[in-house]
């Protein structure tokens, strides 16, 4: 039985004549909505909350979302526009309830050219008394530019600010305080940014200690790789550093992303693929993304057909993996339409379509900015007409343009289920496109022809010429100055470069593969059924043993089934030891060793409930799994035996020792969780499992006794790691500010040789 899912007739909240100051270019009205809505829910009293539409060149005015009523309006004058929606926050006192609004200005009559676009107003309205007027407004100048301005109940009397260079700010509602995050992203410029509450955000787990705050997520597009940063902001510190994920996007042409509170965040480009991937902190110190479900490709509305409609579409996060997403049809019948996708299961679970507003000029000229903001049971959809085209004279200009605010009411399923999604698969065909292996970007000439010379080779079992046809093309884009990386590789390049190389029965070329990986171009769906599956069935396990240091999108299936395979191969040399001819055999091959496998397996992050499935599906017999737990132990071992204070330490963990401590109980933990059971009832595992738990807790005393040191050396610490992410983030200090701190230290140095707090004296009896 199908969960109640529905898309209502949608009705307009207000409506709002464009400003003559924007819309007036094709750059300004792409860039700068005429018209923004926002919503608070809170402690408003009213059971959908407040909405806040912010007009340019006019004002900001709240409305009451249950029953649709103006509570209050704060006209600011035809000269003032806004750098984003304005938010409220509402505040509730024994007999008094009011609302504090925050407005980024981008310009305005009374604002000095230096504060423009870093200027914040503040002031407050009284919601029980909506002729009582407004408290004269307070400035606040920020020392960025502001891109967008959150408000949570989770920061009381406290705003949320960022840049479009991701700086992050926290405002003080009396303007008292501003603790600001410089970005750590040179030339970085964010796509879009997401703010939940730190309680809601359950894909970070144990990621952030505190369960206070609220979660700031950047998106940046950067050189055909998307980068994800997430912030934990709270009333108590400076907005600090979670993570930073990296993937790997087809082409930088994005429309737009959506993130829910549980981690799954889509992606849509201009050419109608739609990708989806699922965050997740993988341990305590990284969070990964992997693919939520297959790609996507829309078809049928105008952004897919239309360069100059780039901006008719929005999606909307609904939580779990609902996406709501507003966009216009395509062809000479325009109308919206609204279609809430289960995008997990890449089904259509509702739809509704209303015509285009009268009051939007129909000229194929003027184009429509679509925007959606979520308010409790609706969704808000901005209108916002522009000019896409400014060279025929008989235009209406910007004043003759109207923008318009409807209100979605919509049902959705809190969680997504498989049972929802039963029965629905071709609900969803009219909006979508079967993608032949022919369709992409033209590649080029160049480009083009490299992938025929290489296919015919491939053809005539000519490996050499393969590789000869295919670095001779890399050599000639070096000697010419082009970027290989980003240009030269791009994603429809690599993957039709790997659907000649990884052809099933025929010979492959490992070090085009191997090529590939260090670039960083190879995501693990470009290849039809998946890239390790192709890697295995040429059995190529350099090329294995690089993607899991290379490829960020590897599933936990395909890893733990390679280091199955490693771990057979483990016994069978075992097993043939005391046979010299059996173990000539198995000289000649390359899979490698345990050891070194196992140890790429525990580096790669990966999920622990995804991790436990694939464990317990491959790992059946009880004497493989002790080929892995004993190779654990052996690491456990030698960690605890490397604590000897006396030995020089090194931050960089060696090639062929034990991996990281923390990764490798994250991967023991799994296992055990995922077998332990089996291993119960198989009597050779215990002594396997007795060692294991000695050993770790030999380490928990260790660390117990280390933790006294903590307080003495943690400011030692701080220094080391701040110092350590300076020379990374390539932002050191200058040669001047060196110079100066060396100078200081000598001098230091010279008064006495004095160590400070704590002094090393001598006794001899």
């Amino acid at each position: 039985m199908f969960a109640n899912t529905s898309i209502s007739e949608p009705f307009v909240l207000a409506s709002y004549g464009n400003s003559s100051a924007t819309g007036s270019s094709k750059d300004s009205g792409r860039n700068k909505s005429a018209v923004y809505a926002t919503s608070h829910a809170g402690s408003s009293g009213s059971s959908d909350g407040l909405g806040t539409v912010t007009a340019q060149g006019d004002g900001v005015h709240i409305i009451d979302l249950s029953n649709l009523n103006p509570v209050t309006s704060q006209t600011l004058g035809p000269s003032t526009l806004f750098s984003c929606p304005a938010v409220t926050q509402v505040v509730s006192e024994e007999s008094k309830k009011s609302c504090t609004i925050y407005a980024a200005i981008q310009a305005s009559s009374d604002l000095p050219q230096e504060s423009s676009g870093r200027c914040i107003w503040i002031w407050e309205e009284d919601l029980m008394n909506s002729s009582g007027g407004s408290r004269k407004k307070q400035e606040i100048t920020l020392p960025h530019a502001v891109a967008q301005l959150y408000v949570s109940d989770e920061l009381c009397e406290r705003a949320i600010a960022t840049s479009p260079e991701g700086d992050v700010s926290i405002i003080q509602r009396d303007g008292s305080s501003i603790k600001t995050r410089e970005s750590t992203l040179d030339g970085a410029k964010v796509f879009k940014s997401f703010c939940y509450s730190r309680r809601a955000c359950s894909f970070l787990g144990s990621q952030i200690s505190s369960s206070t705050g609220v979660v700031v997520i950047l998106v940046y597009v950067q050189n055909s790789k998307l980068q994800v940063s997430v912030i934990h902001c709270d009333d108590q510190q400076i907005p600090n550093d979670v993570g930073t994920i990296d993937i790997a996007i087809e082409s930088d042409k994005l429309l737009d992303v959506s993130l829910s509170d549980s981690g799954f965040m889509t992606i849509l480009f201009q050419n109608g693929s739609w990708y989806s991937y699922r965050l997740d902190a993988a341990d305590a110190a990284s969070i990964s993304a992997a693919p939520g479900a297959e790609k996507l490709h829309l078809t049928s509305l105008s952004f897919a057909t239309s360069p100059n409609a780039s901006s008719e579409t929005s999606l909307l996060s609904l939580g779990s993996s609902h996406v709501l997403l507003a966009g216009i049809t395509a062809g000479s019948t325009r109308e919206i339409v609204l279609l809430l996708w289960d995008v997990q299961y890449s089904v259509l679970l509702a739809s509704h379509s209303l015509p285009i507003p009268s009051t939007i000029s129909q000229s194929k000229d003027v184009a429509i900015r679509l925007q959606l903001s979520l308010a409790k049971s609706h969704a808000l959809l901005v209108l916002s007409p522009y000019l896409a085209s400014t060279t025929r004279k008989s235009l209406p200009g910007p004043s003759a343009l109207r923008s318009s605010v409807l209100a979605v009411p919509f049902t959705v399923p809190a969680v997504s289920t498989i049972a929802n999604a039963m029965g629905r698969g071709a609900s969803g065909d009219r909006w979508l496109k079967k993608q032949s292996s022919d369709d992409g970007i033209q590649l080029g000439e160049a480009r083009s022809q490299v992938l025929e010379s290489m296919r015919y080779a491939v053809e005539k079992g000519q490996l050499k010429a393969v590789n000869d046809v295919f670095f001779e093309w890399v050599n000639k884009q070096k000697a010419s100055g082009e970027s290989i990386d980003n240009e030269a590789l791009s994603y429809q390049f690599v993957q039709k470069v790997l659907s000649v190389v990884l052809q099933p029965s025929k010979l492959h070329s490992s070090e085009v593969v191997q090529y590939l990986l260090q670039s960083g171009s190879i995501s693990s769906n470009m290849v039809e059924g998946g890239l390790f599956a192709a890697l295995r069935s040429k059995a190529d396990w350099p090329a294995i043993e690089l993607a899991l240091q290379e490829v960020v999108d590897l599933s936990e299936a395909e890893t733990i089934a390679c280091l199955k395979d490693v771990v057979m191969h483990h016994r069978r040399q075992l097993q043939s030891s005391q046979d010299s001819e059996g173990m000539q055999v198995d000289s000649i091959q390359v899979i490698p060793s345990l050891p070194a496998f196992l140890s790429l397996c525990v580096q790669y992050p990966m999920t622990p409930s995804t991790l436990r499935i694939a464990i317990r599906e491959q790992f059946t017999d009880e004497d493989t799994i002790c080929c892995v737990l004993e190779t654990i132990q052996l690491w456990l071992a030698q960690l605890s035996q490397n604590h000897d204070p006396f030995k020089n330490f090194s931050p960089q963990p060696e090639l062929l020792g034990p991996p990281p401590l923390d990764k490798l109980l994250l991967f023991l933990q799994c296992m055990i969780d995922a077998t332990f059971v089996n291993l119960l009832q198989h009597r050779p595992a215990h002594w396997i499992l007795q060692d294991i738990m000695s050993d770790i807790e030999a380490e928990v005393a260790f660390v117990d006794q280390l933790g006294t040191l903590r307080g003495p050396l943690e400011v030692f610490a701080k220094a080391e790691a701040k110092a350590a992410k300076e020379a990374k983030d390539g932002k050191g200090k200058t040669t001047s500010q060196t110079d100066w701190m060396q100078k200081r230290k000598r001098a230091h140095e010279q008064v006495g040789m004095a160590v400070g707090l704590y002094r090393l004296e001598e006794l001899v009896i």
